[in-house]
């Protein structure tokens, strides 16, 4: 009876012992994450965390990169998709989660190829219109419905040939094969560098060109503001142009020929302006000539009587 007594005593023990033991056993963390795209940076992520158990808090970025604590900011230099792992630490042990993060690439990264493109992001002219051409694409906006190698048919195809190099620093190259460049005409007929007649109808022509040394870029209104002071222009005619060539845009191109015929219709009523114009200068200028022998003669004899 007392061996049994002493079993049953040892048992009861053992079970308060176990109890005891589990209840100060430490809970493994859990924790959520959260990651949101800044407002003012496309390229800069905040992350928070919700959690129980946890003490610290360590980050892997998924671009090399890495950082601790329970909330924290992290810039990439590239887009694209990152996923991003977060460690949660306790006296309970480790857990880790992860979450899918997407950077979307700036206007700068598509023309220059972003911070990872050492050598740029090189250019050229496509010889098919289309609005998906290059890193951009374009819907429910006009594009010049134009047959392949359109500027070979105008007689300008050798500018496909030029390439344009933009960087990550804000520094761009152009090499110009025949050191020409396709410009807009309204440009080159202002600053008098067209080379050749312009294409008005497509309000393009080629230019002489210089490359520039040590040349920059920015994308916004101050720049365009800037290149419109340096050649007496106004930003909202550079607008107005747009939209007008734009609108040129969205109809069918017209072939070479109907092009001519119509660019010497235009010369001749021109010409036929200046000489009406011609003869009305000559007639007031003899009627000033008239004016002017009048009153001479009436200075030297007197007005006529009557008069």
């Amino acid at each position: 009876m007392k061996k049994i007594g002493y079993l049953f005593f040892t048992m009861f023990a053992m079970t308060l012992l176990l109890a005891s033991c589990s209840e100060d056993d430490p809970q493994a963390p859990v924790v959520e994450l959260f990651a949101e795209v800044d407002e003012n940076d496309s390229y800069t992520v905040n992350f928070t965390t919700q959690s129980e158990h946890a003490s610290s808090f360590s980050w892997n970025f998924g671009d090399g990169e890495s950082g601790s604590g329970a909330t924290i900011s992290h810039t990439y230099t590239q887009s694209g998709e990152y996923t991003v792992t977060l460690t949660a630490s306790g006296e309970g042990g480790d857990v880790s989660k992860t979450k899918a993060v997407t950077i979307v690439a700036s206007m700068e990264e598509l023309l220059t190829g972003g911070a990872a493109a050492s050598n740029g992001k090189t250019w050229v002219m496509s010889k098919t219109a289309s609005n998906s051409d290059g890193a951009f694409s374009f819907t429910n906006t006009p594009y010049l419905p134009a047959p392949d190698d359109v500027l070979t048919q105008f007689g300008i195809g050798t500018e496909y040939d030029n390439e344009f190099t933009f960087y990550h620093d804000g520094s761009y190259k152009i090499d110009a094969k025949n050191s020409n460049v396709l410009a807009s005409a309204i440009h080159a007929y202002v600053n008098g560098t067209l080379v050749g007649d312009p294409i008005w109808d497509l309000g393009l022509a080629v230019e002489s060109y210089t490359v520039p040394q040590n040349a920059t870029f920015t994308m916004n209104e101050e720049e365009l503001s800037r290149y419109c002071r340096e050649y007496g222009l106004y930003t909202q005619d550079i607008k107005a142009w747009r939209k007008l060539l734009e609108g040129a845009f969205e109809g069918s191109l017209k072939s070479p020929d109907i092009l001519e015929e119509e660019l010497k219709s235009e010369k001749r009523k021109v010409k036929e302006l200046e000489q009406d114009l011609d003869k009305k200068n000559k007639a007031l200028a003899e009627t000033a000539a008239l004016l002017v022998l009048r009153k001479k003669a009436d200075a030297i004899w007197g007005e006529p009587e009557g008069e």
